[in-house]
């Protein structure tokens, strides 16, 4: 995202020299806007990049959850429990499958982005364009970014479920059956029980 007009500090770190010194960041000349209306602009283009982070490393966090449960099933073939442990396997990581298109925006090759519908990662990328490409947030952007809060409140709430829920039931299942269990980075949180 842009950064805003104002008065900022400006830090280079090397080694243990830490350099500073103050920026005076000033409105485009070209721009016949009042401050405020910049500043909601810069306000929202600062949400829609902290919300395609927060996409993104959802997205990491779950690919990982997946090749750990992937590899744990084929682990688990040696123990009595084989079938049981595949069965829930399988179900979590189609759970995984699922949730990666709603999330990303598959561009294996040129073609990928016109052939397969956009996660929201995409569909906030392309509203923080429309919002830096324009002096003022208009009312169809306003409501757009209404519209993908409500989406992503739906999609973040299930990503949180398979976190909490389904990933400690998964290990719960190795517990009982002594193979160590699955470890998600979900933020603030250490291996899930």
């Amino acid at each position: 995202a842009r950064v805003s007009p104002g008065n900022y500090t400006v830090r280079l770190t090397v080694g243990t020299t830490v350099l500073s010194q103050p920026l005076v960041v000033k409105q485009d000349p070209r721009i016949d806007a009042p401050t405020a209306v910049i500043a909601e602009r810069d306000s929202v283009a600062n949400l829609l990049a902290m919300r395609i982070n927060e996409i993104h490393e959802s997205v990491l966090r779950l690919r990982d959850v997946k090749t750990q449960v992937q590899g744990y099933v084929t682990r688990a073939r040696e123990t009595t429990a084989a079938d049981t442990i595949g069965k829930a396997g399988r179900a979590l990581t189609g759970k995984l499958d699922k949730m990666d298109p709603r999330l990303t925006t598959k561009a294996a090759n040129g073609q990928d982005i016109i052939n397969y519908a956009n996660g929201i990662n995409g569909q906030y990328g392309f509203l923080l364009g429309q919002v830096e490409g324009n002096t003022r947030l208009t009312q169809p952007v306003k409501e757009r970014l209404a519209e993908l809060e409500k989406v992503w409140a739906g999609i973040r709430a299930e990503v949180e479920a398979i976190e909490t829920v389904d990933v400690p039931a998964f290990n719960a299942l190795l517990k009982a059956n002594n193979v160590p269990g699955v470890i998600s980075k979900a933020k603030g949180k250490g291996p899930i029980a």
